[in-house]
């Protein structure tokens, strides 16, 4: 199999403008002088917080200057510095705040629907800010594409925190060295604008350090050489869901994609196709590793009920067996062409159903079979061997297994036959009532009554 490329996919290319934050329209020095897109070229900040450009090249006593704190940018000169979690210490009581900042940009082409991407970012911690404020590490790092501007003016009733769905996310908690947060998604938009901070509640974000006797704490991340690039591989053709037929009990789930370098499924397992039985999961997934990234594909698993008319059946002459699909709401074609509801069986034969749900062909049939049963039963045997009533007889039970036991009047069982022949003449039973049990299995049918013996 060759790969196939997109026509217009460049590649390498990254789709991130100023993606080192080194083209800059003036220098930064003082905390919270200018809004991000006061000094650098393409990059802004989406909310009213205080999101920092940091340059190698402001004046040495500027604060700005990363060589105040000890950091430097992983390339080039400049980087920018966001808060991600925000701690207060309220009388010995930490508390969170949903203060967190963002930093966002406008890609140089849009994202084309269907897409495959790879994103990433180098960040890192910030180790020293004062004696006073301890510097925490967080997890949730996170890159969102969006396919419209978020943006508030200055001095506008800005929100605090942004919350939304990255499509790249980390889940550890990032050091104080620089650390790749990257990850590959299909674009399920034209998405235009990218936005790198932490998008979850601060509730859900894992804080790491230790909190002292201060009043505050953050977690403060330095953020540097982002890119977005897409991808030739063709993702977006593997399924998405997959039916799970009764009958099979399993589905084959092909992740095979042309220029992956390796597999990982939710079991272990790591060969590219793989046989899922029905199990209680709704999902399966599998991890698909490329050179650049890996992805995380996930399978939507969708269980087809059987169709169930019920055990192969006997009834008695005159009888009648009512069938349907109790098992589901599937609605079935019957043998007979009609569709849906039940039906009444008063003839021996085989009676199917099916239904076609997906790729999964649904069928069961019944065997409905009738016998004559018992009629007339006697309540009067006298074993005198005169051939007439000398045993309890039934009618019709010869072409069927009939059990027979027979009680006395304090319930103590005084006979009992699994295959009864009409041949039980009450032994040597004294005369008196006695109470029979006659019942078939197959038939399921149960016959009580009594009888006298009368020697």
């Amino acid at each position: 199999m060759s790969a196939v490329f997109l026509s217009n996919f460049s590649s390498g290319q990254n789709l991130v403008p100023n993606a080192s934050f080194e083209n800059y329209k003036k220098l930064p020095c003082v905390l919270n002088e200018s809004y991000v897109q006061d000094l650098l070229e393409h990059w802004f900040q989406p909310i009213n917080t205080t999101t920092d450009y940091w340059s190698n090249l402001s004046q040495e006593q500027c604060y700005l200057n990363p060589a105040s704190v000890g950091s430097g940018a992983r390339s080039g000169e400049g980087m920018v510095g966001i808060i991600t979690a925000h701690v207060f210490n309220n009388f010995g009581n930490p508390y969170r705040f949903t203060y967190q900042e963002y930093v966002g940009v406008k890609l140089t082409t849009t994202l084309r629907t269907g897409g495959f991407y790879h994103a990433r970012v180098f960040a890192k911690a910030r180790e020293i800010y004062s004696p006073q404020i301890p510097i925490l590490t967080a997890d949730n790092l996170g890159l969102v594409f969006t396919d419209s501007l978020i943006l508030f003016e200055r001095d506008t009733d800005s929100p605090d925190h942004l919350i939304l769905e990255p499509q790249v996310e980390s889940k550890e908690l990032l050091g104080p060295t620089w650390q790749k947060v990257e990850g590959c998604f299909i674009a399920d938009k034209s998405h235009e604008y990218l936005y790198i901070g932490n998008f979850r509640n601060i509730d859900s974000t894992q804080i790491g350090g230790t909190l002292t006797g201060s009043e505050q704490a953050f977690a403060y991340y330095f953020i540097d050489d982002v890119l977005v690039e897409e991808l030739p591989y063709k993702v977006n053709l593997l399924q998405s869901g997959a039916d799970i037929c009764y009958k099979n009990g399993y589905v084959e789930l092909n992740a095979f994609v042309e220029g992956a370098t390796g597999y990982r499924w939710q079991d272990g397992s790591t060969n590219a196709v793989k046989n899922v039985p029905i199990s209680p999961y709704p999902t399966f997934y599998v991890d698909i590793l490329f050179n650049e990234c890996k992805y995380r594909h996930t399978f939507n698993l969708n269980k087809i009920p059987r169709i169930d008319l019920g055990l192969d059946t006997a009834l008695c002459v005159g009888e009648r067996l009512r069938i349907a699909n109790d098992s589901s709401d599937v609605e079935v074609t019957w043998w007979d062409g009609s569709i849906g509801g039940e039906k009444n069986i008063t003839s021996p034969g085989e009676y199917s159903a099916y239904a076609l749900i997906g790729n999964c062909i649904l069928r069961d049939t019944v065997t409905v079979s009738f016998s004559e049963c018992p009629g007339f039963v006697p309540n009067v045997i006298t074993p005198n061997g005169d051939m007439f009533n000398d045993f309890l007889t039934f009618e019709n039970i010869d072409d069927r297994t009939w059990s027979l036991q027979v009680l006395n009047r304090w319930g103590e069982q005084v006979f009992e036959s699994l295959d009864y022949e009409n041949d039980w003449d009450g032994g040597d039973l004294p005369p008196g009532i006695y109470y029979f049990r006659l019942f078939s299995t197959d038939l399921r049918k149960d016959l009580k009554g009594w009888v006298s013996i009368i020697k």
